[in-house]
């Protein structure tokens, strides 16, 4: 999975977007959401913001595995995205 294909399904389930940033030109506008940025090592990083403080969830070597991962954190919130996290990779 790549960020493209992860905002495609972000905009198909209608997940607010305030609660989510997938690039360093948006930013989250509620008090608490998640973000994936793209380190200066060609990693990625999930991050959880809440008013305004950043705490990195998790580094990752590839898109697929920081999109999965944040699909896991954003569907306990929303719920119709559980359908996109492989059985493999299920919690």
């Amino acid at each position: 999975m790549t960020i493209n294909q992860l905002q495609q399904i972000l905009e198909v389930e209608k997940v607010n977007i305030n609660h989510y940033s997938l690039s360093e030109e948006t930013f989250i506008e509620a008090t608490e959401g998640l973000l994936i940025r793209k380190t200066e090592n060609g990693k990625w990083k999930l991050i959880f913001e809440e008013r305004g403080v950043q705490k990195v969830e998790g580094v990752y070597s590839n898109q697929h595995d920081v999109c999965i991962e944040f699909l896991k954190e954003m569907a306990y919130s929303y719920k119709q995205l559980q359908k996109y996290i492989p059985k493999s990779e299920a919690v």
